[in-house]
């Protein structure tokens, strides 16, 4: 009598989403990120010099018979012209007069390759609460575990401004209806996510414990 009140209260598919199953384990797979997330680093640029080639040139014959004036050297010394030598410019007199150098191919690598290390660092954290959020919401169905069926479900999806799961898609399937739906329902219990915006694809691993 007691079992069918139960039934009767909780039928197949629910449960208490607040006590996270045993049995299921979320592995993240690799997903297709987001338009514009990941930057091209730009190769540095290197310059080739060109190549030198040594060319033999045979000097002129001079006949014998012409001879070659000697020029005549003036015997006051010539005074020499004051050589000016500019002194170089600070950054910010660099500044002032808006002659400011760009940045070279190192420095733009440099600013690249930040600014990528930030946006893995994003990643890999919106990844991690996309999975917590799933682990705090899996579910193994009773009917399953007392059957023995086991099985791994992928599972991908997008996620909008609001957190709301769209484009859901079961990527592989364990060959279980139940384990499939089972993974499924997941995410959509786990709406709304506390993350807006990425693609994401999780794997939920069903074995009895």
């Amino acid at each position: 009598m007691l079992l069918a009140c139960l039934l009767f209260l909780f039928p197949e598919g629910q449960f208490d989403v607040g006590a996270p199953a045993s049995g299921v384990e979320v592995v993240l797979l690799p997903a297709v990120m987001a338009q514009g997330a990941q930057l091209d680093i730009p190769a540095p640029e290197i310059s080739k010099k060109p190549e030198t080639v040594a060319v033999e040139q045979s000097a002129p014959s001079i006949p014998e018979s012409v001879e070659h004036p000697v020029a005549q050297q003036s015997s006051q010394p010539q005074a020499s012209e004051p050589v000016t030598v500019e002194a170089p410019r600070t950054e910010l007199e660099l500044a002032s007069s808006g002659a400011v150098a760009e940045p070279g191919p190192a420095v733009q690598q440099t600013v690249a390759e930040a600014d990528y290390a930030t946006t893995q660092a994003q990643e890999e954290e919106r990844n991690h609460a996309v999975r917590q959020r799933l682990e705090h919401f899996k579910h193994y169905p009773a009917s399953a575990r007392r059957r023995g069926i086991e099985g791994a479900v992928d599972v991908s999806f997008r996620l909008n401004a609001q957190g709301i799961a769209e484009d859901m898609q079961l990527v592989s399937g364990s060959g279980y209806s139940i384990l499939d739906d089972a993974a499924l329902t997941t995410v959509r219990r786990a709406e709304p996510f506390p993350v807006q915006g990425g693609s994401y694809r999780f794997r939920l691993l069903f074995t009895r414990s």
